[in-house]
């Protein structure tokens, strides 16, 4: 007889601001201390972050030291969880997925690099593809992870790029014989877009119909549309450089089947949380990244 409890399970979302000095400096944070974009400072922040929020799946971007990352801040939670990393080309940053081992088991994953605005050029930026299995349930699903191109120029580019998402689900020979090779009945797509919910990359994406493996549409698991409910996600990332960057660019959809239960809730600058940092905006004594984590508690339905 099937099983008919669901159980639910934790997945945060973060871009995690990388280590070095190279992207975490004082020119790229001027109002930010100094001591606060150092990753001495930054490192035990996280250390206390990961361990409160306790999710069952971490989708880590701008990783520039994987080893660091696994050493300083997971340290003696490398029993618990594993994880693999993916890398662009130049560059030096990437994608990590730290996944709890009792709950899943990694089936398959690779990466695929983005096409660039020029036929048969290759974007330095791409999305990870992981097909994971929840073992209570014996149910399989994808999560996809990315990191699009940054910079608000480049809206044309991240057009490109998503649309080149979207074909590999709806049509790569190769992810299809994967999905229905593994049973998958759902897939969750979580990143950095660097774009905005109204912008048209994201639009695109969410309007996107689906006519492979039952999966129709995209949905955001966060309201980021009706700013008139209390839900509405106002920022996921705030930084002030020339200008105050308070923006939505960090998103979760899911499609198939899958219940999302609730969400993390982010704060805002009307929060306690960040009253203090209205000048400086993120990082600061208090958090380690410019972008706030999301995240969603899930059922496999």
């Amino acid at each position: 007889m099937e099983n008919k409890e669901l159980t639910s399970y934790k997945l945060i979302q973060w871009n995690v601001l990388a280590s070095g000095e190279f992207f975490c400096n004082q020119s790229s944070f001027p109002q930010v201390d100094k001591k606060y974009l150092t990753w001495e400072h930054r490192k035990n922040l996280f250390y206390e972050i990961i361990r409160k929020l306790n999710a069952d799946l971490f989708c880590l971007e701008e990783i520039d030291d994987y080893e660091k990352i696994k050493n300083d801040v997971f340290d003696d939670l490398l029993t618990t969880y594993s994880s693999i990393y993916y890398s662009k080309k130049t560059g030096g940053q990437g994608i990590a997925l730290f996944y709890k081992n009792d709950f899943f088991e990694l089936l398959h994953s690779y990466n695929i690099f983005y096409r660039g605005e020029n036929p048969g050029i290759i974007s330095n930026q791409f999305f990870s593809i992981y097909f994971m299995k929840e073992k209570k349930q014996n149910k399989t699903f994808c999560l996809i992870i990315t990191h699009l191109k940054a910079k608000k120029e480049f809206e044309e580019l991240r057009k490109i790029q998503v649309n080149h998402l979207c074909e590999t689900i709806n049509q790569n020979e190769e992810f299809l014989q994967f999905y229905k090779k593994f049973n998958c009945q759902s897939l969750i797509l979580c990143g950095d877009f660097n774009t905005e919910p109204n912008f048209e990359s994201i639009q695109n994406l969410i309007n996107y119909r689906f006519n492979a493996q039952n999966l129709d549409k995209l949905e955001s698991a966060y309201n980021i549309f009706n700013n008139s409910t209390s839900d509405y996600l106002e920022c996921s990332t705030f930084k002030i450089r020339e200008s105050e960057n308070y923006r939505v660019i960090d998103y979760i959809f899911c499609a198939g089947k899958i219940n999302v239960n609730s969400v993390e809730k982010v704060p805002t600058k009307n929060s306690k949380e960040w009253e203090t940092i209205l000048k400086i905006g993120l990082p600061c004594s208090f958090f380690p990244s410019d972008h706030h984590f999301l995240g969603i508690n899930f059922e496999l339905i």
